[in-house]
């Protein structure tokens, strides 16, 4: 893997570990309610959801490739444990 692409991948995967997260915590922010906080909450749910699928995908896509986990940011990181 060249240098670039290995410095891009490690810097979008920790990009992608932290905007999980924080989706995580405005989910469990947002009042699951009645009218606009229902609609809150769900938006925020399904961004929370989106990015924890794409990281579990990136974690088992990495490890098919023979790729670094811990290099990647995503050796240490459980997607369903937010």
């Amino acid at each position: 893997m060249s240098e670039n692409y290995r410095l891009y991948m490690k810097d979008f995967c920790l990009w992608l570990r932290e905007q999980a997260v924080e989706a995580k915590r405005k989910k469990n922010a947002a009042e699951l309610t009645d009218g606009k906080e229902a609609e809150a909450y769900e938006l925020e749910a399904g961004r929370s959801q989106a990015y924890l699928e794409v990281i579990s995908h990136i974690q088992n896509e990495a490890e098919g490739f023979g790729l670094d986990l811990k290099e990647l940011h995503l050796d240490s990181f459980d997607p369903y444990a937010l």
